[in-house]
């Protein structure tokens, strides 16, 4: 089960560093490569519909997702669309970049599920 998503590129020193902080909890994350994704020029991730409704105007990678549902992630499908359409909106909680999964994961807080009481 992949609990966290990884949005970023091959070239993104804080993808590299994302990836490998998450490699050294043992925390399962899907990566997918924005320049495979948007052939090249991943910067119009900016503009995906697919992407905007989640990430609240940030305009850096890598762009970290939670899956916060009870089901697993599909691990075949390997593109932005067929993953976070796959789900409920609900069930993907936006985190940031670096910086917040690194104060999430090294300080232990708990991540927050959702808004829902």
């Amino acid at each position: 089960m992949n609990k966290f998503l990884i949005l970023g590129t091959k070239e993104c020193s804080y993808c590299d560093q994302t990836k490998s902080l998450m490699n050294n909890m043992n925390i399962s994350y899907q990566y997918i490569d924005l320049n495979i994704e948007y052939k090249g020029n991943w910067k119009i991730c900016f503009d995906d519909p697919d992407i905007v409704q989640y990430i609240n105007g940030q305009r850096t990678i890598p762009l970290i997702f939670q899956d916060t549902s009870d089901t697993d992630t599909d691990t075949d499908t390997d593109t932005v669309d067929s993953i976070l359409n796959n789900k409920s909106c609900y069930s993907w909680k936006f985190i940031g970049g670096l910086k917040e999964i690194k104060k999430i994961l090294e300080k232990e807080e708990p991540i927050i599920l959702n808004d829902d009481y």
